[in-house]
């Protein structure tokens, strides 16, 4: 990749990556029995890629760290056991562990079960496409014919190829300590982001 110039287009999340977003399972989820060992031993040696060429880049992949794993696996939807049920004060046990998106805010991507790996979209199990050995090694073949196409990287801008799929921008620093607590007139205000030039 950096040989094409697209270094700019791969970055790794730190494995203690906090998300922002409020949990609609606050206990966290139970996963650890859908993470086969091939899985494991990429993340051990590998960690948590985020490749992407643009924004919302389809054909890039944000790996997620365990607690915006645990965040985004109880929104899975199985047709056939629908939703994981939340108990109180305890982790929600997961039937799928979303660990790796191309859109998280729809969560599009791809979920480990106890038989290998499935396509989510729009938070619903679509397909199975194998173990996560099998899913990764088809996943490298089609980014390899992607980064082989000499324009694929012409559009390509640093800052918008940095957090294709928002994982980042989701998540939340350890210390806010330094940041002063918002007033009550600053809770009054209505906030208004312009986002003209990005989406």
């Amino acid at each position: 990749m950096e040989a094409k110039g697209l270094g700019c287009a791969l970055e790794y999340a730190p494995a203690e990556l906090r998300w922002a977003r409020s949990a609609d399972h606050p206990y966290g989820a139970r996963l650890d029995h859908l993470l086969p060992a091939d899985y494991r031993a990429f993340v051990k040696e590998v960690g948590y890629p985020v490749l992407g060429f643009k924004y919302y880049d389809w054909h890039g992949r944000s790996f997620l760290p365990p607690e915006p794993m645990a965040v985004l696996s109880p929104m899975v939807y199985d047709p056939s056991s629908g939703l994981p049920r939340e108990a109180e004060g305890e982790p929600t046990t997961c039937r799928h562990a979303f660990f790796a998106g191309y859109d998280l805010s729809d969560v599009h991507g791809f979920a480990l079960a106890e038989d290998g790996v499935w396509v989510i979209e729009n938070s619903v199990v679509v397909e199975h496409v194998g173990s996560f050995t099998e899913w990764l090694q088809g996943e490298l073949s089609e980014l390899e014919r992607h980064i082989a196409d000499p324009g694929s990287g012409e559009d390509t801008d640093p800052d918008d190829a940095g957090d294709p799929h928002r994982l980042f921008e989701y998540s939340l620093e350890h210390d806010l300590s330094d940041r002063s607590p918002y007033s009550a007139a600053d809770l009054e205000l209505s906030w208004v982001e312009n986002q003209a030039g990005s989406p």
